[in-house]
């Protein structure tokens, strides 16, 4: 009964410490996952703000380069027409090798937030994996669960009637045992009246025996006193004649 009872504990421990660990893996997993996602999040923004940072100062070069031709105008007399004219113009133009600056500039943005945006696609891919993954291992859990747990009341059915038999069995054990004793003892009297027919028969036979011989030597004195007395009786008729 001890033996089937630690055998049921193991198999509650083993099953719960295998059903804790896939639960702390998968927790682990979603973490790690949740963290690549979160870096990948902040270098998208930091390059974001770094874009807008050289925009402004590119923005603010400009400026200054407006501010000091302003100052140049003003300083050749341009007419006030012209001068607004200009100021204009240089509203809508930048110089050429910045514009290619920031258009490379554009471009390796563009680029890097594609390649961000492809391992963010993918980390969520990966993240719907994990969680379909983790969804399957739960549902598998679920159901190796529930097979032990009736695999667990099988066993202790049959257990219970393990038990119900063994008592039963006990039972009869036990009152076989005590007819077994009755007729021990019904025998060992037995025994003990054949021994003591035994010995009564033995006595009887010696006793018997004793009578023949004793019968065998009165037969043998009869007879030898009926053969002397028919000797004497011969003799008799001997001398009466």
């Amino acid at each position: 009964m001890s033996e089937s009872s630690l055998t049921l504990e193991d198999l509650n421990d083993s099953s719960s410490q295998s059903y804790v660990l896939i639960q702390e893996q998968m927790r682990d997993l979603v973490i790690i996952q949740e963290a690549t996602i979160c870096n990948l999040a902040r270098a998208n923004v930091e390059t974001l703000n770094a874009s807008r940072d050289l925009f402004n100062s590119t923005l603010q070069s400009k400026n200054v380069e407006i501010e000091m031709l302003q100052k140049s105008i003003a300083d050749d007399f341009v007419p006030k027409a012209k001068y607004e004219e200009l100021l204009e113009k240089t509203k809508d133009f930048i110089h050429k090798a910045h514009f290619d600056d920031l258009q490379l500039q554009n471009q390796d943005e563009c680029e890097r937030h594609t390649e961000t945006q492809a391992a963010l696609e993918n980390i969520v891919h990966q993240l719907g994996e994990a969680h379909e993954k983790i969804k399957s291992i739960e549902d598998e859990t679920k159901k190796e669960k529930d097979s032990f747990a009736a695999d667990e009341r099988k066993l202790k059915d049959q257990l219970s009637a393990a038990h119900a038999r063994n008592n039963l069995l006990q039972s009869q054990l036990t009152e076989q045992q005590i007819v077994c004793e009755q007729q021990q003892d019904e025998i060992t009297n037995l025994r003990q009246q054949l021994e003591s027919l035994h010995r009564l028969k033995l006595n009887q036979r010696q006793k018997h025996r004793q009578q023949l011989h004793e019968s065998e030597v009165e037969k043998q004195q009869e007879a030898y006193l009926q053969r002397m007395m028919a000797d004497v009786g011969k003799r008799s008729q001997k001398k009466f004649k």
